[in-house]
């Protein structure tokens, strides 16, 4: 004998439950949301080849701990005014201040462009 309280003696709810698809707008949003996000990992990689095949014959310069855009201008651009090589690495690196951290890594300008 069972009591009706008992959990054992209740139907399995799932029996009957038949599952839908999401709501058709989350669907269509969500496979936008996939080509966008799709559209801007292929552009950003075009983006990146195009620098890297653009730029192989700059020197590049790791920067290490306790360097600065200053220290650099003064070690790569001896006889230069700092101000004008700091700022050459600015524009080159397309900086928009001074911060840079150990480990960046910096395209040294063609000494021989002086714009």
């Amino acid at each position: 004998m069972s009591s009706p309280g008992f959990i054992a003696d209740r139907p399995h709810r799932t029996a009957g439950v038949r599952y839908r698809l999401a709501h058709p707008a989350r669907l269509v949003a969500a496979v936008l949301l996939a080509i966008v996000l799709a559209t801007a990992v292929f552009a950003g990689a075009q983006v990146m080849a195009t620098t890297a095949v653009s730029a192989p014959h700059r020197q590049v310069v790791v920067v290490q701990r306790g360097e600065s855009l200053w220290s650099i201008a003064l070690q790569y651009f001896p006889g230069q005014d700092p101000r004008v090589a700091v700022y050459r690495l600015q524009q080159t690196n397309h900086l928009d201040g001074a911060l840079i951290r150990p480990g960046d890594v910096l395209y040294l300008p063609d000494p021989a462009d002086t714009h």
